[in-house]
């Protein structure tokens, strides 16, 4: 594929410098000189005449390789889609898990596994009602834990008067 574009482009470029038959000669031509010219004028015109018929296979070629690729591409483009869809599915469906394990170790009091847990999803994307879910588990560890140190210290408080 690369040589056929690299091919086509050669002629291309080729024809445009000979001028595809058109004389860019701005002053008019010496007397005796204008059988040079029209012969030039007719050579130009034969070879791009022939640039034009060598660069209609590979042109032909070309096509044709972009149309047998077509389907290919396609294909691909569906399957990364599909990839891409399905690795966002198992990131929500993980990132609920472990919201569901957090909440679980909350009501049994372990509030710093729950918090490695939320930790642990602050690296996936997460969707706004999740992100607002780990938002108010956290508040709520973080509320449970201030009243928990707040017991504990009126608790030694009191043992240290006994």
């Amino acid at each position: 594929m690369k040589q056929i574009l690299t091919a086509v482009s050669a002629l291309l470029v080729f024809a445009y410098l000979t001028g595809c038959g058109k004389s860019t000669e701005s002053t008019p031509p010496e007397s005796g000189g204008s059988a040079t010219t029209t012969e030039s004028k007719t050579t130009t015109e034969k070879v791009a005449q022939s640039v034009k018929e060598a660069a209609k296979p590979v042109v032909e070629e070309v096509n044709k390789a972009v149309e047998a690729a077509r389907p290919a591409v396609e294909a691909a483009a569906k399957e990364v889609k599909e990839a891409a869809s399905t690795a966002v599915a198992n990131t929500t469906i993980k990132a609920n898990e472990l919201i569901a394990q957090a909440k679980k170790l909350i009501s049994e009091t372990k509030y710093s596994d729950a918090t490695n847990l939320l930790n642990q999803l602050s690296n996936m994307k997460l969707t706004p009602e999740q992100e607002k879910l780990v938002a108010d588990l956290k508040a709520q560890i973080q509320k449970a834990m201030t009243a928990l140190s707040g017991t504990n210290a009126a608790s030694a408080i009191n043992n240290l008067f006994k």
